[in-house]
């Protein structure tokens, strides 16, 4: 699967594998700086005291998070809606040829 926002590819890879590394997660809001500084958080909202949030990658080890797996379309959607949070990194060292 591919998913594209405005030509930028936000994820790409098989679905299976897609869904694996990613996580939704819902814990306190006063917590939600401190997961956002040392994991990958895709989108997060909050309301009141808590915060539900989509993660890639490594999810905390302590017990103020609960995890839940992502559903495909949660996670489409949740890309889409925030494209400069997961857009991937385009290619690197590309040269553009002059023609004399």
């Amino acid at each position: 699967m591919i998913v594209l926002d405005r030509g930028r590819v936000q994820i790409a890879g098989a679905i299976d594998d897609l869904l694996a590394e990613h996580t939704v997660l819902s814990g306190p809001a006063d917590r939600t700086e401190a997961l956002r500084r040392n994991h990958v958080v895709i989108a997060a909202s909050t309301v009141g005291r808590q915060t539900i949030a989509l993660v890639r990658g490594d999810i905390p080890r302590d017990q103020t998070w609960r995890a839940e797996p992502v559903g495909l379309e949660e996670l489409v959607m949740n890309y889409l809606r925030q494209p400069g949070e997961g857009a991937l990194p385009g290619p690197q060292g590309i040269v553009k040829e002059t023609v004399p």
